[in-house]
């Protein structure tokens, strides 16, 4: 006689069966946090880990590691990074450190153990969307009500973190409620409720927030979304209307404008007389910088945590006026670090990400691929692993979006 399947990590003594209901809470709240409060998710994410330990699910760790491909791939990277401590130049605090900052990595074998259902995935979108509306209403607070300044250009609509990473979380979350608004066509009212908070998060985005991470997102996403979801003809009269879209922001929001032109300037300035005064032109030069500094040793890198010592004395010998610990670029803080081997292991946890969406359904799929083109291209501008909401974003989200992944093996039949 078959009995019906079940998980074979599903808790089976008392202690555990809490352990894992409150472990599945904890990440659904994790969800929740991640943009609003930094320290919550730093007591979270502890305690999902405990909460891991203590309902068993750390007997099926190789089990789920052979199983699903984006944990898998998460791990091996991470592993790389331990490795890098052994041979690094860096003081082991720093190593240790730096490891620190990308346990979102590892964290995603732990999320996965609780993210055994469709509804607890749903109530973990559901949380994040909360959050995020309540992010949008304090950046209305704060930049209509709360400013001390009546000049546009001296507001502040960044109630809970940094502009860079508020204008990614609300590119994020407009491509989400995009793809639930295309997806999710049962009740009318609804739609034109997250419609409505569509514009009001890409009004937010636009004209209350001044950052560029943001903005590049979401016409990246945009043009993900056009493919997704339309035929070829269609989706390339998209195309043509957010680049009207962009020339119309240039016209109408001041706050666009100055900030394109701060970046088409920027490049401009470096490119022409290798002026590195401004924002942009000091990226160039932290990356162009950086990858002198990897290939000196190509193939390993420098060992963990050794970025910022390596370069300074690098600034040092070349006498540079600027340090930096952070290249504002995840491939060369992995490569400098863990060379071209993390980055060939950052790229397959990418391709893990773009080949394994094709496995969900249509709308989770839509999902994925968004994180896939956030990875992929945010990190060219950001250290998005390690910079810590958005490392925490993407592991919790690659969690939540691919958990369905391996299913059939975790199942058995008695």
């Amino acid at each position: 006689m078959i009995s019906q399947a079940r998980p074979v990590d599903a808790p089976v003594s008392l202690r555990a069966s809490r352990a894992h209901k409150a472990g599945l809470w904890l990440t659904v709240l994790t969800g929740a946090v991640i943009p609003v409060s930094t320290s919550l998710t730093e007591i979270l994410t502890t305690l999902v880990l405990v909460l891991w330990f203590v309902a068993g699910h750390y007997k099926m760790f190789w089990t789920r590691m052979r199983s699903h491909p984006v944990a898998r791939s998460a791990a091996i990277l991470y592993l790389m990074l331990i490795l890098g401590v052994v041979y690094t130049s860096a003081d082991l605090r720093d190593s240790f450190g730096i490891l620190g900052k990308y346990r979102e990595l590892i964290l995603i074998v732990a999320y996965l153990s609780f993210l055994d259902n469709e509804k607890t995935r749903h109530m973990c979108l559901v949380g994040f969307g909360a959050a995020m509306v309540l992010t949008l209403i304090g950046s209305f607070f704060q930049y209509y009500i709360a400013s001390p300044s009546t000049d546009p250009n001296l507001r502040v609509g960044l109630p809970f973190k940094n502009s860079i990473t508020h204008s990614l979380l609300m590119a994020v979350f407009a491509f989400g409620l995009m793809v639930h608004v295309f997806s999710r066509r049962e009740n009318r009212n609804r739609i034109i409720a997250l419609s409505f908070l569509l514009a009001v998060v890409v009004f937010n985005l636009f004209f209350m927030v001044d950052g560029r991470t943001g903005y590049v997102l979401f016409y990246l996403l945009g043009f993900l979304f056009l493919f997704q979801k339309f035929k070829l003809r269609y989706a390339v009269m998209g195309v043509a209307v957010l680049v009207a879209f962009h020339f119309t922001l240039s016209s109408v929001s001041p706050l666009y404008q100055t900030q394109w032109d701060f970046l088409t300037r920027g490049i401009t300035k470096y490119m022409d007389r290798g002026d590195a005064a401004s924002s942009i032109g000091m990226r160039i030069e932290f990356s162009k910088n950086s990858y002198e500094i990897m290939m000196e040793r190509p193939l390993l890198g420098h060992g963990t945590g050794s970025f910022r010592q390596r370069y300074a004395d690098h600034a040092a010998t070349n006498q540079l006026e600027r340090v930096t610990d952070n290249p504002h670029n995840e491939y060369l803080m992995l490569g400098v670090q863990t060379g071209w081997m993390g980055i060939g292991l950052f790229f397959y946890f990418i391709y893990t990400l773009w080949r394994y969406s094709f496995s969900l359904d249509p709308y989770h799929r839509s999902l994925a691929q968004g994180l896939a083109v956030m990875v992929t291209f945010g990190a060219l501008a950001n250290s998005l692993l390690m910079d810590h909401t958005e490392g925490m974003l993407i592991g919790w989200l690659a969690a939540v979006l691919y958990s369905p992944l391996g299913l059939a093996s975790k199942t058995e039949n008695a």
